[in-house]
């Protein structure tokens, strides 16, 4: 003889199948938002990275020309530095907006901007117009000056360094986050912060992913 399921309990079984699948829908559905937003923020922090190396290769450029010049006198190693000093502005300003999100690496990049302004003011052969280009050679190779403007220029590497040093270490937690999106998206814990979600001392608000309990 065959047992007979109660159409409500039935009804109920199929209610709760119903219901775990509507939660394992909706829980995929925040890992692939979770994931697709880690991406993005790994994204930019690349390309944070990207646009500060190139600022570090005009600045370079520009320092390169700048010892031909005075080890030559020919103008003609004044190119490099003369195409990099029309770019070295725009840059700075793509920088700038780039890491509007950050306030400690828009600090260090005024810093390095305001290296770079001074270290332009002293070197500059455009802005140097009440000195003759034989007297701007010969103080401009003294040893003291040279000491000076190599100092200024370590200063510039070094501020660059550490700027390098703080997006790649935003992109490593990025990163781990974009692993962690599966475990944070089936476990939400109700808006507590996953382990994931740790940022080592660097607050980013992109970072804490959460979903809101339903109920409070």
């Amino acid at each position: 003889m065959k047992t007979r399921i109660p159409a409500t309990q039935l009804g109920r079984t199929l209610a709760i199948l119903i219901t775990a699948f509507v939660l394992i829908l909706l829980a995929l559905g925040w890992e692939v938002l979770a994931l697709r937003r880690a991406l993005t923020w790994v994204d930019h922090t690349d390309e944070v990275i990207a646009a500060d190396r190139e600022l570090v290769r005009l600045t370079v450029d520009m320092e390169t020309g700048w010892r031909g010049y005075l080890l030559t006198r020919d103008p003609t190693f004044l190119q490099p530095y003369r195409e990099a000093r029309v770019l070295i502005g725009t840059r700075f300003d793509d920088l700038n907006k780039l890491v509007a999100d950050n306030p400690g690496q828009l600090r260090r990049l005024a810093r390095i901007r305001g290296l770079y302004i001074s270290w332009v003011r002293q070197s500059d052969p455009d802005e140097r117009g009440t000195i003759s280009p034989a007297d701007s050679i010969a103080t401009e190779s003294s040893h003291d000056v040279q000491l000076q403007r190599k100092a200024q220029m370590d200063e510039i590497r070094a501020e660059h360094s550490a700027f390098t040093a703080t997006e790649q270490k935003l992109r490593q937690q990025r990163g781990r986050v974009d692993r962690c999106a599966g475990v944070v998206g089936l476990f939400p814990g109700c808006g507590r912060r996953h382990p994931c979600h740790e940022t080592e001392g660097i607050p980013h608000p992109e970072m804490a992913f959460r979903v809101p309990c339903l109920a409070r």
